[in-house]
């Protein structure tokens, strides 16, 4: 990925449409989502892209979400599981690596972090 000169910091969520997780943080990633703009850029990166139209029109995903990483990116990021959340600098080093959905002392974390509240996890 190229960065550049990026204005923001940029904010990478990793997901697969198979990934019950990922359903579950969907209300969070929305508010993470929108609670940031102006501040970061947003971005999500599938690990499948089976079905991935599909999961992006159902959950209402309103940022861009890209796939068909190819090696280096995975392994740059060090990605394979799912839900993550990483925050870039604009210049293009990892500031932070949330690696799971947002519950508990991770919620805490992010919410402090980006100075917002989450809607947190439904029961079920």
């Amino acid at each position: 990925m190229s960065y550049g000169s990026a204005e923001f910091p940029l904010i990478i969520y990793v997901l697969s449409p198979d990934c019950s997780w990922c359903t579950r943080n969907k209300n969070n990633v929305a508010a993470l989502a929108n609670g940031v703009v102006g501040k970061y850029r947003f971005l999500g990166l599938s690990l499948s892209s089976e079905r991935l139209k599909e999961y992006v029109e159902k959950n209402e995903i309103t940022f861009r979400v890209y796939s068909n990483l190819s090696y280096n990116i995975l392994s740059s990021y060090k990605l394979g599981g799912t839900p993550q959340t990483i925050v870039v600098s604009s210049l293009g080093k990892v500031i932070k690596n949330w690696r799971g959905a947002c519950t508990g002392e991770l919620k805490e974390e992010v919410e402090s972090y980006f100075g917002i509240s989450l809607p947190g996890i439904p029961e079920g």
